[in-house]
C-alpha cells in the first residue's frame, strides 16, 4: 500500500488556482493531486441513495477544461490505478448512443458565492424548486441556483449505460467549464443505479487535469429518506480513527500534552471542556461552505523513539518534547509557537522555587512618590509580586498611573523580593485612605534635546535625506550603492554593495517625486554578506531619531509584505497587514553608537527562509529620511542591576534532566484551553529588555511626539501632514506600528541578549559561577512568526532546548550591566514523565488535541505511513467528525484491512489482535515479532495465475479470481509462499524475492526503422530533446503509445504511426523503446532473449535498493522515488511519473549511495516509503544489483514474476 493522504468531510479552505470538490467526498475542498484518489478511510461512506434518487455533486468552476466524472463499481475500484483507466472512461463516454445524454433534461447548474450571479452572461436565470431540471439536493441546499443558456452546455455528456467492454462502469459525464470563477461552483445532479452484480458500494469519481477525488455511495434497491441521503445525524460529533497517522504542523492547539499509552482519554476530557466552542468551529467548516479551519482531532504519538525507528527518522516525530527538526525538506517538526501550549502539562513541566538577581531598588525611588496607608481607587487587583507589577505598569504606558500594594507590615526588603502580595495597578491618580496599604506613583523625569515635528524645517533640527534614486532634488543626499565611507558630507553606505532597480508601484496620488525613482533593490536582501544580511549604514550623533523611508515590494508588484522584513536600529518597521506594508514607514528608534543602521531580517538563500511563505525580509528601499526627535528616550519605570550581571533561576525540586526551556515575554497572554481563539499577542515595549540593556531600560510606545508628559498622537500623521508640501503624503498609508524588537544582534555589541545553562550551583547577588554549567544556548536573535497566513508577524517567546542537560538549577544570564528582564520561565523534562507501561513491548504514548492546519495539495493536514522504520507508523490520528449513521450493508466489511505484515516485517499477534478493531477509546499499540508467523489463515485474494491483465476489464458476472473490495487490500507474490500455506491479505511490506531488472533498449532511433521485441512492449514517443536523441525517460515525460507485442502476435514493428496504430505527437519526430521485464508481461515467466539494440543504445535499469536506507551500488544514475504503486511495488516507469530525484553518480564520484532523503539530499514524497533504480547506458554491463539479494544473472536467469498486477518488476530466481 502506498503511504495515503486521507481527508474527511469536515476540512474547509480556500485555493484559489485550481479545482476541487465542494461535496462531502474523501477530499473536500482540498484540491487533492492524489492519484487516482485518496484512499478511502475506514467506514468511509458519503451519501447513501436508492432507485429515482440523486445526489448534488458540486466542483468549484476554477479553471477550465474537461472534467469527467465516472461512477464505478467499488469492488473494482483497483481498475482506476492502469494507465488505460482515463481511456476507457472516454471511449464510456464517446460510445453512449446520443439518445441518452441527459445533458440538456438533467443540465449542469451552477451557484455564485453569496448566492447571487446576477451579471454572468453565460447564466440564464434562477432555478427554482419544481422546475424539472431543478437540482438542490445537499445537506444545506444553497439558496439560489442557476441555470446555464442551453449553448453552454453543448460539449456537455451525461449518460447511463452498460457497456460490455466496461461492465463496471454504470454511468459517466463530461463537460467543458465556461468560465474561471474559482469561488464558484458547478452543480452536477448525479444518479448512482443500484446493480445487484456489482455491489451496493459504489463510487463516483472526478478527474480534472491531475485533480481528483472520489465520492463514496451506498446504493440500496428501495428509496431512502431524503433526510438520510447524508446520513442520519444525532447532533453530536465522534471520532475516527486513522492509524499510522499523524497530523502534521497544526494550526492550533486545545489540549495540553497527555499521557496517553493505554489510551487518549486525559485528551478527550480536555476537549470536552471546549466542546460547545469546537462544535460551532466545525459547523462553520462544514458542507462546504469556504472558510479557513482545518481538522480537528487529536495526535497520539510516540514519547520516545520505537526501537524498529532508524536513526535517520529520530527527528521526525509530530511531538513537542523538543523543536530541533533536522530533516528541512520533510517540514514535519512540531511547531514551536505551540511548545508552550503543549508542555505545560504534568507530565513534562518542572516545578521549583524561583528566584531573580539583585536590582537598584534605591535608585527605582528615586524616580518614584510614595504614599503610605493610601490606595488608588480604580484599577486591576491580582496577586503577584512588586517586580512583576511594576514591569506591567510601566509597558502598559499611560495606561497605569502607579501600583498599590497591601503591605501587611512587610519591608520594603521584604516588598522588593520573590514573595507574592496583594496589588492594584492605577489606572489614575484617585486615591483613598486603607491601612496597611502602600501607594508607589511614576515620577518619571523629562528627557533632553526635544523638538516638536509641528515647527520642523530643514534648517530649525538636525535632519538628513537619503535617497537611492538616480536624481538630486532640493536636500536629498544620493547614495548609488556604494560602501561605507565619506560622501556628500555625511558617513553612510554599504556592509557590501546592494542590488539596484527601478520603482515599479505606481504613485498613489500624483507624481512620484524624483528621489523615488530608483530603489535599493529587494534581492538586496536575498544574498548575505560575511553570513549576515547586508546593512546600510549613516553616521549621526547618539539620540533618538524619526526615520521615515519609503518601502515597495516589486515581487508581487502591489502593496504587500513588503515592511515585515525592515530593520532600523533592532526595531520592527512594520507589523501591518498587506495594505500597510508598501508605501511610506515613519518609526522612532535610539541610536548609541554613533551610527543609525537599516538591515533585514535574515533571510537564508538554501531554504529561502524570508521568502512569501516562511517569512520575512525587507523590501525595496527608495529613499530615507533621519531627523533627530530628542537626546534620548524616556527612561523605563523599572529597576536594573547597575553594574552587576541580572539573572532568573529556577531551583529545580529534584535534579532534572533539562529539554525545552521557553522564556514568555510581556504582553504574550497565556494559553487558554476554554476558548478556540488559543492566546493573543500585545506587542509591548518591554520585550526589548530581554534582548538588551545597559541603558535606562527604555520603554516607549512607537511612534510618539511630545507635546507634554505622556500625551500625544500618531506620530506618523502629524508629520505626512506638515510635509504635504514635498508630496510626500502621496506616499502615506496609516501604520499602527509599535516599539517592537526586531532582528539579530550583532555579537560584538555589548549588554546583548540571554545565556541559558543548567548547573548544580545557585546564583546568588555576587553571580552565577559557571564552572560546572551546562550552556544550552545564548538567545540574540528575536524569534518571530507570522500569525496563520495574515502576515502579520508578531514575537515567539525566546526558547532553547538543553537535551538532557542534567542539573538542579536552571539559570537563564543577563549578560552587561543595568539588565533586567521580564520573562514567564517554564521549564520542560527531556522526556516526559510517564508511567512505566506494564507491557514491556508497548511504547510510552502522549496525545495533544489540536485543529490541524489549513490543508492544500502539497500540505495536507496529516500524513500516512506503512514504513514501520518511520514514527509515524507508530502513531494515530483521531478527527473529529459529525456522528452520521448509514445503513448497512449486509456482508460489507467495514473494519480495515486484517494486515499484520509490514515492510519485511510482521506484527507480533498480540498487537495485530488488540489493533484491528475500529474503536477510539485504546491506544494502539504496534510492535513485532521475529518469528513472522501469520496471525490470520485466509484464501489468496487471487489465483496464483496472477490478477486479472490490465488491459482485459471484467466480465460481466465480475472476476471470479477477485472478490469484491470495499476496502484496499494488498496482494502477496504469487508462488511466494509454499503451497501448502494459505496466503495471507497482507500489504506489500515483504521484501521482493530479488533485484528486479527492467532492459530497455532503444530499438528503432528513427522513424521508419523496424523494433524487433519479442515478447516485451513497445514504446513509441517523443526522439529530441534540445537537439539530441531522447532518454527513455524523457520519452515517459510526453504522451507517447505503447504495444504488448505478445498480444498482437508480433516480434517486430516498423517503428511509425500506421504500424503502431497512432500518433502521440503529431508533427513531431519520435524514436521507439523496447521494454522487456517489468510490467511487460508480468504472468508469463518465460525468459526471451535481450532485444538487439540499434548502435548499442541500450539502457540497463536495475531496482538497486528495494526499500529506503538500503545501500545502492551504482556508478550511472540512481533515481530515487516511491516504493509502492497501485499497493504493489513501482516499476521504473511508474516512479519516474510521480516526484522523484535524479543523481548522477560519476559527477559525485561515487559508486554507491544509501537510498535515503539524507544521503540523495531532498525526500521527494515525504512520509511515503522510497526506493531506488540504477540505469547505466551505452551498452555497459548492468550494475551491481542490491548487496543483500540473491544473484541475479539478467536475461537469462529464469524470472519470477513479482508484484502482483501490471506494475510488477521481474525479478530473477535466487541461485542454487
Amino acid at each position: 500500500m502506498i503511504t495515503a493522504v486521507l481527508h474527511g468531510i469536515l476540512a474547509a479552505h480556500l485555493v484559489h488556482a485550481h479545482n476541487w470538490l465542494h461535496t462531502p467526498s474523501r477530499s473536500t475542498l482540498i484540491a487533492s493531486t492524489t492519484y487516482p484518489f485518496i484512499q478511502r478511510g475506514i467506514g468511509d461512506i458519503h451519501a447513501q441513495i436508492g432507485p429515482d434518487q440523486r445526489i448534488a455533486v458540486e466542483v468549484a468552476s476554477g479553471h477550465g477544461g474537461d472534467h469527467h466524472i465516472a461512477i464505478i463499481s467499488g469492488q473494482y475500484a483497483h481498475l482506476a490505478y492502469e494507465k488505460d483507466y482515463m481511456s476507457w472512461i472516454k471511449d464510456y463516454v464517446n460510445s453512449a448512443p446520443k439518445s441518452i445524454n441527459e445533458a440538456k433534461s438533467k443540465p449542469r447548474l451552477h451557484w455564485c458565492v453569496g448566492d447571487n450571479c446576477n451579471g454572468v452572461s453565460q447564466l440564464s436565470g434562477v432555478v427554482s424548486p419544481g422546475n424539472a431540471k431543478y437540482c438542490n439536493n445537499r445537506k444545506k441546499p444553497r439558496k439560489s441556483v442557476y441555470a446555464y443558456h442551453d449553448n453552454q452546455l453543448n460539449n456537455d455528456i451525461h449518460v447511463y449505460y452498460d457497456n460490455p467492454k466496461y461492465p463496471w462502469i454504470v454511468g459517466a459525464v463530461r463537460w467543458r467549464q465556461v468560465f474561471e470563477r474559482p469561488v464558484d461552483v458547478d452543480i452536477i445532479c448525479l444518479k448512482v443505479p443500484y446493480k445487484q452484480r456489482l455491489g451496493q458500494h459504489m463510487m463516483v469519481h472526478w478527474l480534472w487535469n491531475g485533480y481528483y477525488d472520489a465520492v463514496d455511495v451506498n446504493v440500496f434497491p428501495y428509496k431512502i429518506p431524503d433526510n438520510e441521503i447524508y446520513g442520519k445525524g444525532n447532533g453530536k460529533f465522534t471520532y475516527k480513527r486513522i492509524d499510522h497517522c499523524q497530523f502534521i504542523q497544526p494550526r492550533k492547539l486545545f489540549s495540553k500534552l497527555r499521557d496517553a499509552t493505554y489510551g487518549p482519554g486525559e485528551c478527550k476530557k480536555d476537549m470536552d471542556v471546549i466542546y460547545p466552542e469546537i462544535v460551532k468551529y466545525i459547523e462553520g467548516s462544514s458542507n462546504g461552505e469556504q472558510s479557513i479551519t482545518g481538522k480537528i482531532g487529536i495526535n497520539i504519538v510516540p514519547a520516545r523513539k520505537p526501537v524498529e525507528v532508524i536513526s535517520q527518522h529520530s527527528d521526525v516525530r509530530n511531538i513537542p518534547l523538543f523543536y530541533d527538526d533536522n530533516t528541512p525538506n520533510t517540514k514535519l517538526g512540531f511547531p514551536k509557537h505551540f511548545i508552550d501550549e503543549a508542555l505545560d502539562s504534568s507530565v513534562t513541566r518542572v516545578n521549583g522555587k524561583e528566584t531573580t538577581g539583585p536590582l537598584e531598588w534605591f535608585k527605582w525611588k528615586q524616580i518614584t512618590n510614595q504614599h503610605d496607608n493610601q490606595r488608588c481607587r480604580a484599577g486591576e487587583t491580582k496577586r503577584t509580586t512588586v517586580l512583576k507589577a511594576v514591569s506591567e505598569c510601566t509597558w502598559k504606558l499611560n495606561k497605569c498611573w502607579g501600583i498599590a500594594v497591601q503591605t501587611n507590615g512587610n519591608s520594603e526588603n521584604q516588598l522588593f523580593g520573590d514573595n507574592v502580595y496583594e496589588i492594584r495597578l492605577c489606572t489614575n491618580g484617585a486615591r483613598e485612605s486603607q491601612n496597611g496599604w502602600r501607594t508607589y506613583e511614576k515620577r518619571l523625569p523629562g528627557v533632553q534635546g526635544f523638538t516638536n515635528p509641528v515647527g520642523w524645517t530643514d534648517n530649525n533640527h538636525m535632519v538628513q535625506k537619503i535617497s537611492f534614486g538616480s536624481n538630486f532634488v532640493g536636500g536629498w543626499k544620493r547614495d548609488n550603492g556604494e560602501l561605507f565611507g565619506s560622501r556628500h558630507g555625511v558617513q553612510m553606505g554599504w556592509s557590501c554593495k546592494p542590488v539596484m532597480g527601478r520603482v515599479k508601484l505606481p504613485p498613489i496620488n500624483g507624481n512620484k517625486p524624483g528621489y523615488a525613482n530608483e530603489v535599493v533593490d529587494e534581492d538586496t536582501w536575498k544574498v548575505l554578506c560575511n553570513g549576515k544580511p547586508n546593512k546600510w549604514e549613516l553616521a549621526v550623533p547618539n539620540g533618538v531619531y524619526v526615520v521615515t523611508m519609503y518601502i515597495e515590494d516589486q515581487t508581487f508588484q502591489v502593496p504587500d509584505i513588503a515592511g515585515l522584513g525592515c530593520i532600523v536600529e533592532n526595531t520592527l518597521v512594520s507589523r501591518g497587514y498587506n495594505i500597510e506594508n508598501a508605501g511610506t514607514h515613519t518609526v522612532n528608534v535610539a541610536v548609541r553608537d554613533g551610527r543609525l543602521t537599516l538591515s533585514s531580517y535574515y533571510f537564508d538563500p538554501k531554504t529561502e527562509l524570508g521568502a512569501y511563505d516562511g517569512g520575512r525580509y525587507c523590501g525595496s528601499v527608495a529613499w530615507i529620511k533621519v531627523d533627530k526627535l530628542q537626546d534620548s528616550f524616556e527612561r523605563a519605570w523599572v529597576p536594573n542591576s547597575g553594574q552587576k550581571e541580572y539573572w532568573h533561576q529556577l531551583e529545580m525540586n529534584n535534579r532534572e534532566s533539562v529539554g525545552v526551556v521557553t522564556m514568555g515575554l510581556p504582553g504574550m497572554s497565556d494559553y487558554v484551553p476554554t476558548k478556540v481563539p488559543y492566546r493573543d499577542f500585545e506587542p509591548t515595549c518591554a520585550m526589548r529588555w530581554f534582548f538588551e540593556g545597559g541603558y535606562d531600560l527604555t520603554c516607549e510606545k512607537g511612534m510618539r511626539y511630545w507635546t507634554g508628559r505622556r500625551s500625544g498622537t500618531h506620530f506618523e500623521n502629524m508629520y505626512r501632514d506638515s510635509m504635504r508640501g514635498q508630496n510626500l503624503g502621496s506616499f502615506a498609508f496609516k501604520d499602527e506600528n509599535q516599539f517592537v524588537v526586531w532582528g539579530h544582534y550583532e555579537q560584538n555589541k555589548q549588554n546583548i541578549g540571554a545565556i541559558v545553562s543548567v548547573s548544580d550551583r545557585a546564583c546568588t547577588d555576587n553571580g552565577c559561577p559557571t564552572d560546572g554549567e551546562t550552556v544550552c544556548g545564548t538567545i540574540r536573535e528575536v524569534d518571530a512568526i507570522h500569525e496563520d497566513k495574515e502576515l502579520a508577524y508578531h514575537i515567539r517567546p525566546p526558547m532553547v532546548d538543553c537535551k538532557g542537560a542534567t542539573g538542579k538549577y536552571l539559570r537563564v544570564r543577563f549578560p552587561g550591566n543595568r539588565r533586567f528582564a521580564d520573562i514567564n520561565l517554564r521549564v520542560y523534562r527531556h522526556n516526559a514523565n510517564l508511567a512505566n507501561p506494564k507491557q514491556i513491548e508497548f511504547n510510552p504514548m502522549v496525545c495533544y488535541g489540536l485543529e490541524s492546519r489549513v490543508p492544500h495539495e502539497t500540505a495536507p493536514e496529516f500524513l500516512t505511513t506503512v514504513d514501520p522504520q518511520d514514527p509515524m507508523f507508530y502513531s494515530t490520528c483521531l478527527v473529529m467528525q459529525e456522528d452520521l449513521t448509514f445503513r448497512p450493508i449486509p456482508g460489507e466489511n467495514v473494519m480495515p484491512v486484517d494486515t499484520w505484515a509490514f515492510g519485511g516485517k510482521c506484527l507480533d499477534c498480540e498487537s495485530w489482535a488488540g489493533n484491528k478493531n475500529t474503536l477510539t477509546h485504546a491506544t494502539p499499540q504496534w510492535y513485532f515479532n521475529e518469528d513472522c508467523v501469520p496471525c490470520k489463515q485466509s484464501s489468496p485474494p487471487w489465483t496464483n495465475a496472477g490478477p486479472p491483465t490490465p488491459t482485459a476489464p471484467p466480465q460481466p458476472n465480475g472476476d471470479p479470481t477477485r472478490p469484491p473490495t470495499q476496502y484496499p487490500v494488498v496482494v502477496p507474490t504469487p508462488g511466494g509462499m509454499t503451497p501448502t500455506m494459505k496466503s495471507p491479505v497482507m500489504n506489500p511490506t515483504s521484501p521482493p524475492v530479488g533485484s528486479g531488472t527492467e532492459i530497455i533498449v532503444r530499438c528503432a532511433p528513427w522513424q521508419g526503422e523496424v523494433c524487433s521485441c519479442d515478447g516485451g512492449v513497445l514504446y513509441y514517443g517523443l526522439r529530441k530533446v534540445d537537439g539530441r536523441q531522447a532518454t527513455f525517460e524523457e520519452l515517459l515525460m510526453k504522451k507517447y503509445i505503447t504495444v504488448n507485442m505478445k498480444e498482437r502476435g508480433v516480434s517486430e514493428l516498423r517503428c511509425r504511426n500506421s504500424d503502431i496504430g497512432g500518433d502521440p505527437l503529431s508533427e513531431i519526430p519520435k524514436q521507439c523503446f523496447c521494454v522487456f521485464g517489468g510490467n511487460s508481461n508480468p504472468s508469463d515467466p518465460t525468459p526471451r532473449p535481450t532485444p538487439k539494440p540499434i548502435g548499442g543504445n541500450v539502457e540497463t535499469i536495475v531496482r538497486c535498493a528495494e526499500w529506503s536506507n538500503h545501500m545502492c551500488k551504482c556508478s550511472g544514475t540512481v533515481y530515487f522515488g516511491i516504493k509502492w504503486w497501485s499497493e504493489r511495488p513501482a516499476t521504473y516507469e511508474e516512479m519516474i511519473r510521480q516526484n522523484h530525484v535524479v543523481v548522477d553518480m560519476a559527477k559525485k564520484g561515487m559508486n554507491q549511495i544509501d537510498c535515503a532523503p539524507y544521503a540523495i539530499g531532498k525526500d521527494p514524497m515525504p512520509g511515503q516509503m522510497k526506493q531506488c533504480f540504477c540505469a547505466t547506458a551505452g551498452g555497459a554491463a548492468p550494475p551491481t544489483p542490491q548487496a543483500n539479494s540473491p544473484t541475479c544473472k539478467p536475461p537469462t536467469a529464469k524470472p519470477v514474476t513479482g508484484g502482483g498486477g501490471s506494475g510488477g518488476v521481474t525479478h530473477c530466481a535466487v541461485q542454487g
